[in-house]
């Protein structure tokens, strides 16, 4: 199959098109099949003149948008998972130091090697751990309703491009 003939297929199945989301399809199908929609009937209605390249450059732009920040969400998902079990670690050798008694000999890993040091020491630089991955959990989560908000802004604004040139088309 010859990709003129892949494309012309494609171009033909779109036409029946309803676009409308499904709960299924991922944004970038549903917002693909709307931008040929518009540019096979801007294509049709002009007499077969060059589709609309305005919202091609749109469309690619918001594709390779998408897919970055696809890329960081899942990023920070798996950053996010990592310091949960870093703190669920953290607190379970806490409760675990808590029970030994203090003549107890603990050691505390550093880099390579393991220093000798007070329960206390080690207690409190595993409530610092906690915190510390906590904020850090803060942060990624905020930093993903950001990403999440601006793709839904950037899909926003190429819907209403296409429903402006929709409108110029009819």
């Amino acid at each position: 199959m010859t990709s003129r003939y892949r494309r012309r297929e494609f171009a033909l199945s779109v036409t029946h098109c309803t676009c409308e989301p499904k709960a299924f399809a991922p944004p970038v199908e549903f917002l693909s099949c709307l931008v040929q929609e518009v540019i096979y009937k801007s294509y049709s209605m002009a007499d077969k003149t060059q589709p609309d390249i305005e919202i091609k450059r749109a469309f690619v732009e918001l594709q390779t948008q998408m897919n970055e920040t696809n890329q960081k969400l899942r990023i920070a998902d798996v950053q996010v998972e990592g310091l949960k079990k870093l703190i669920i670690h953290s607190q379970l050798t806490d409760t675990e130091i808590q029970n030994l008694g203090s003549s107890v000999r603990v050691f505390e890993s550093v880099g390579r090697m393991f220093l000798l040091t007070d329960i206390a020491e080690v207690r409190k630089n595993l409530a610092s751990k906690v915190e510390k991955s906590q904020e850090k959990i803060k942060s990624l989560q905020s930093n993903k309703e950001y990403l999440e908000k601006s793709l839904q802004e950037s899909q926003n604004n190429l819907r209403e491009m296409i429903k402006l040139k929709q409108q110029t088309a009819s």
